[in-house]
């Protein structure tokens, strides 16, 4: 048997914690399948052909399934430990050729709504003030992105955002500044923050 598919990249995808995925495989429904091996990110997974799906790893008992005809593999109540490298083989009836997919699988928890924490505070001479304010999320900094609006002339992001120093003079308006944290499957804001507060 020849393998086919060892040369393309894997493909990318994404799931959220507590959450279902479908790992896809492109196989028609008039496609004769023999068999299909998945396997997960340590061991053998699951062995599927026409008549039945057998689980071989039982930390997926109950989460997983193998959709009919186009056997992608389907998991339910995703956890951290989900993720890695998922690779499938599938034979096809009369074929000398093993065909391979592979999918890397992320997990990343739901954003919870953002804190807005203040760093400090610095009060010159000519009464403009500098106020740092500082963006987090409880759980997972995995992957999150930062970004404040509204974005002006008088502000900066730092430290991939989550760090924000605002200049501002008494007579500027006081602008409420929201914080806005991402990850690849979700997204959360905080509450405005009136910067001029921390001023007086």
């Amino acid at each position: 048997l020849r393998a086919s598919g060892e040369d393309s990249a894997p493909t990318e995808v994404s799931g959220i914690l507590g959450g279902s995925v479908t790992l896809p495989l492109n196989i028609s429904v008039d496609t004769d399948i023999e068999n299909v091996a998945w396997n997960g990110p340590k061991i053998a997974l699951a062995f599927a052909n026409p008549k039945d799906v057998t689980v071989m790893d039982k930390s997926y008992q109950g989460r997983l399934n193998i959709t009919k005809w186009s056997y992608s593999l389907y998991i339910s109540n995703l956890t951290l430990n989900d993720a890695g490298s998922y690779k499938a083989q599938i034979n096809k009836k009369n074929s000398q050729v093993t065909t391979k997919e592979e999918f890397t699988l992320s997990v990343y928890e739901q954003l919870q709504e953002p804190q807005v924490t203040l760093k400090s505070v610095k009060v010159s001479e000519n009464f403009s003030c500098n106020i740092t304010l500082m963006c987090s999320v409880k759980g997972t900094e995995k992957s999150v992105l930062y970004s404040w609006t509204p974005r002006d002339s008088h502000a900066s992001e730092s430290n991939g955002g989550s760090i924000f120093t605002i200049s501002r003079m008494p007579c500027d308006p006081d602008l409420p500044y929201t914080c806005t944290a991402r990850n690849p499957v979700s997204q959360s804001s905080s509450r405005p923050v009136r910067a001029g507060q921390f001023c007086t």
